[in-house]
């Protein structure tokens, strides 16, 4: 429980801009803000611990875990600022 002090679990909407139609790879969402993908809701279906080959679409809800700050640093990078980095 101790490696989980201070995370935070939170959804995200992904819209059609320049994240959607890439892989979790090329996006290097950790890398970027910290935060990890831990589930994707795409209409029906649900993708628990989506792999890197995994293609975000616009539309997809985004479970990712972080910090607080690293949560906001996300919201940032989900909005296209390329200087999203926590």
């Amino acid at each position: 429980a101790e490696a989980f002090s201070g995370s935070v679990l939170e959804t995200a909407a992904l819209t059609d801009g320049p994240r959607a139609g890439r892989t979790l790879a090329e996006l290097q969402v950790a890398r970027a803000t910290g935060v990890r993908v831990v589930g994707i809701q795409r209409g029906e279906a649900r993708i628990l611990n989506p792999g890197g080959a995994e293609t975000l679409r616009a539309g997809d809800q985004l479970l990712v875990v972080g910090t607080l700050e690293e949560l906001r640093a996300f919201r940032r990078w989900l909005k296209g600022d390329a200087t999203a980095a926590a």
